[in-house]
């Protein structure tokens, strides 16, 4: 049992969830072998509040003045603007308590870095820059702290070293995949994965575009580039390079194609 001095949000995403999650996100980036060295549970205090914005723009010679409003949280640990919290609230129904049951035991309750006083400017001032607006144009309110629980995953990605990923706690959500890099499939997956788009007629349809966009845009990149060097032209670039490689393979195969349609 977790005692926070301020509600937290229920925890839905449990650890073989994350490992789940985690098994899409590296699949969906080509990655078959990985190692989750360490998996951690962090409760990480934001403050959910209230804003108000005025922008004011020259038009036609005279000042237009517009206003709006919002709701957005700060991350009390690193003082960013983060939009999650406050986004996830609005699509699904969220228990907080200030006790939660936890089964994890790697556990951790991360203090408030950014002081109640000065909370307000802070907020302020970055919510001048992110809207490119003077600081006197914004005004916050209904500051509240909560605390959302957020899985933080160490794993080992095969020549890549060891990367950190967050997972929400609450929809499941990762919050950092654009910083796991993304690995080129070798000639065997791809060939692979042709063969079975192509046992139905969508996945010839597919395979035809891709091959036809594919070719294409490398004829243009190597044609482009013979005319500024003396390149090995489109013949090299088909048999030398990855992607000309892959190019030839679906050229072959649309002309096996077509040759069974004919």
């Amino acid at each position: 049992m977790v005692k926070l001095d301020s509600p937290a949000a229920s925890l839905s995403i449990d650890f073989s969830d994350v490992t789940d999650i985690l098994e899409d996100i590296l699949e969906g980036k080509h990655w078959k072998e990985f190692d989750p060295s360490s998996i951690e549970l962090d409760f990480i205090p934001f403050y959910i509040f209230n804003y108000d914005i005025l922008v004011e723009q020259e038009m036609r010679g005279e000042t237009v003045s517009q206003g709006f409003s919002g709701q957005t949280s700060l991350n009390a640990v690193d003082a960013n603007i983060e939009p999650m919290v406050p986004r996830i609230m609005d699509n699904q129904p969220i228990d907080f308590k200030k006790e939660i049951q936890v089964e994890h035991n790697n556990y951790n309750v991360n203090t408030p870095a950014v002081s109640e006083d000065e909370l307000k400017k802070t907020c302020e001032i970055k919510l001048a820059t992110q809207f490119n607006v003077s600081q006197e144009d914004v005004a916050t309110s209904a500051f509240r702290l909560v605390y959302w629980p957020v899985w933080t995953i160490f794993v080992k990605i095969p020549d890549q070293g060891i990367h950190k990923l967050y997972i929400d706690g609450v929809a499941g959500q990762p919050l950092n995949v654009e910083e796991v890099p993304e690995r080129e499939k070798g000639w065997v997956e791809v060939s692979k994965e042709t063969f079975t788009k192509l046992k139905s007629p969508r996945g010839w349809g597919e395979v035809g575009k891709k091959a036809a966009k594919t070719a294409a845009k490398g004829a243009k990149s190597t044609a482009t580039s013979s005319e500024e060097s003396s390149g090995p032209g489109v013949t090299g670039w088909l048999l030398h390079s990855k992607p000309g490689i892959y190019t030839l393979i679906l050229l072959i195969l649309l002309m096996i194609i077509w040759f069974f349609l004919m």
